[in-house]
């Protein structure tokens, strides 16, 4: 299944990076529902549960969120194509965390922020 960047996704970049997105379109790897306690992972991108409850991160209704989640590097390959600040952008948090991404690593993608090609 493929989607297609709607709209600037929710998360940690600058608005002009989260908007880069737009227009592209990404091979998912897994569609899941965000659970109502929230998913561990996301926390890293977040200050606190409160911030996190504001970006949609978590969910107390029964009618979970559905996201998206895509492969890293074939994500940032295409970024890089739209542009090259946003991708220096997540390469500089991800030095600074001291964090190495991989072929494992992943985005998320909240459904509305996307549609299905």
């Amino acid at each position: 299944m493929k989607i297609e960047i709607i709209a600037a996704p929710v998360g940690p970049a600058p608005e002009e990076f989260r908007k880069a997105w737009i227009g592209i379109v990404l091979t998912v790897g897994v569609v899941f529902y965000l659970p109502p306690c929230g998913c561990p992972f996301l926390f890293e991108e977040v200050e606190n549960i409160e911030q996190a409850r504001e970006l949609g991160f978590l969910n107390t209704s029964p009618n979970a969120l559905p996201a998206f989640i895509v492969p890293l590097i074939p994500a940032m390959q295409k970024l890089a194509a739209r542009s090259k600040e946003a991708v220096r952008w997540w390469e500089n948090r991800w030095e600074e965390k001291g964090e190495i991404k991989t072929e494992f690593d992943v985005f998320l993608f909240r459904k509305d922020a996307c549609r299905i090609v």
